[in-house]
């Protein structure tokens, strides 16, 4: 079997559709199956990247070769509208859309609202029959309902041994307590409610340290900033900008991972930075939106909470001040993620579904 594999971009650090799909690429190569793989690739993500892909990735689907498979990855479904004629032409095509059309009531966005809305959504699904990958049940139920009428769900993978289990506990007392923000600074990821929520977790725990690792995108580094000097908080939170290169190491650092997210859209459903600190054992919070819950079960694999700063609060102290939940969090974690979510597991269900497609 041989497949051609191609998405709408590639960025090559701190982008998680990006690092999804080259992983998926890398391993049916090792398994034997002849894999092509091209897309426009860029150094860091930003908006400007949509428009910028467009040509190049015209020309890519005209070059398809003779593959038994067409397996092409696409941010948003309305980026089928543009490319339709062409898609239609190929043989045993299969479309993976990885990001939520726009239907969020907790942020205003203009650009989701223009070219990721319910309405472009829905055209571009109208009477599209080649079948739909997606790595979330939230997302497979949303895409169904704007008219997807052959969208199947395979799970997302991580890499469980470059992301191995870190069985240490919360630290005690007399220790400095690090809570871990990874990614982008734009308003839907939710992060000035985390802000907002550290003053009454710092009240019950003096020691606690947020984190804020900035991967670059996002129009709100300044208020942010504003927020802390705000807010008095300068020495309970840090805010870096940079790329990691060893996010394993980086959260082995770190008591408590933080998802924060106001709306699903501009991230990968399921979010990769949540299966990777699973993944490692790092008790998560995060806020109930989108298929974030089908990952979280509240008090067992994590916990759970709505986006108000008040809940982001409780949630991230209830870790804190109870160890052997913590430690039951870091276990049950690690093995979802190994049960569900491994590569090793994920892949075979890529392959049979192409067998499934010939």
């Amino acid at each position: 079997m041989r497949v051609f594999m191609g998405s709408f971009f590639i960025v090559k650090y701190a982008e998680g559709i990006s690092r999804y799909v080259e992983k998926l690429q890398s391993l049916l190569v090792k398994e034997g199956i002849e894999c092509d793989f091209s897309a426009p690739t860029y150094n860091f993500y930003s908006r400007s990247i949509y428009p910028r892909s467009f040509f190049p990735f015209a020309r890519i689907l005209k070059n398809t070769g003779n593959s038994d498979i067409v397996h092409l990855h696409f941010p948003i479904a309305s980026l089928i509208i543009p490319f339709r004629r062409t898609l239609r032409s190929l043989k045993s095509l299969v479309v993976q859309i990885w990001n939520h059309p726009y239907t969020s009531r907790n942020v205003f966005d203009p650009w989701h609202c223009l070219v990721n809305s319910k309405m472009l959504t829905s055209l571009a699904l109208k009477d599209f029959n080649s079948p739909i990958i997606v790595s979330s049940l939230h997302l497979q139920r949303t895409l169904k309902d704007m008219g997807g009428n052959n969208v199947h769900s395979i799970p997302a993978g991580v890499d469980v041994e470059n992301f191995p289990f870190f069985p240490n506990t919360i630290k005690n007392e007399n220790d400095q307590f690090n809570i871990l923000y990874y990614g982008h600074l734009t308003k839907w990821k939710g992060v000035n409610n985390l802000i907002e929520a550290i003053p009454t977790v710092a009240k019950e725990e003096p020691s606690v340290k947020l984190k804020i690792i900035w991967t670059g995108h996002g129009g709100s580094y300044m208020e942010t900033m504003n927020l802390v000097r705000r807010l008095g908080v300068q020495k309970h939170v840090v805010i870096k900008r940079g790329i990691c290169k060893n996010i394993p190491s980086l959260l082995a650092h770190c008591d408590i991972g933080i998802l924060p997210l106001l709306s699903p859209i501009a991230t990968a459903s399921p979010p990769r930075t949540l299966l990777e600190m699973m993944s490692v054992g790092l008790p998560v919070v995060a806020t109930k939106i989108g298929g974030v819950s089908e990952i979280i079960t509240h008090k067992k694999t994590g916990i759970l909470t709505d986006v108000s700063p008040k809940s982001i609060a409780e949630g991230i102290l209830s870790l804190l001040f109870n160890k052997s939940l913590a430690k039951k969090i870091r276990f049950a974690a690690r093995r979802y993620i190994v049960e569900n979510h491994d590569w090793q597991k994920v892949l075979p269900l890529y392959v049979k579904f192409y067998e499934a497609n010939l």
